[in-house]
């Protein structure tokens, strides 16, 4: 099992051995959600030959150092941005990947609700689908999508 640790700020690492799935998560956040780290999607692999895109959701309590599951997103997503206002994590963006296709950007967004423990797909899109990007928060209510690829090409806003 892999030793390696990510950091979450200079003074605290977690142990990446302990997760369920060895993921490798290409996800940002903004800070943790009730004072925990949480895991959105990504990729498990052994190797690159054979990848699994994940829906799941891994949760690292830094008090107990101990991670837990939460209930997985609709569907796999990969390099997804997320942020956490007004009680709600919103995880934006990223790719799918379907076997026979080229990887797809997504223009999606699901909100978790840390009280309920449930996701919800909200009607709101990026008006351009897009993965490997930033989210920014104003004035506690608009997300704004910044940078990323979608795959042809580099964006903006």
């Amino acid at each position: 099992r892999p030793t390696a640790t990510v950091a979450v700020c200079p003074f605290a690492a977690i142990p990446l051995d302990i997760m369920h799935d060895n993921v490798l998560s290409y996800l940002r956040y903004d800070k943790p959600v009730d004072n925990c780290i949480f895991v959105c999607g990504g990729c498990s692999s052994n190797s690159k030959r054979s990848e699994s895109y994940l829906s799941s959701v891994e949760v690292y309590d830094p008090y107990s150092k101990a991670w837990r599951r939460a209930p997985s997103m609709s569907g796999p997503r990969v390099d997804a941005a997320a942020v956490f206002v007004g009680g709600y994590l919103y995880v934006v963006g990223g790719y799918r990947v379907d076997f026979f296709r080229p990887p797809q950007p997504l223009g999606c967004v699901e909100m978790y609700n840390p009280l309920l423990h449930e996701w919800q797909c909200l009607a709101s899109t990026m008006q351009i689908p897009r993965f490997a990007h930033s989210l920014a928060v104003v004035d506690n209510r608009y997300l704004y999508a910044i940078g990323g690829s979608t795959r042809e090409r580099l964006v903006s806003l």
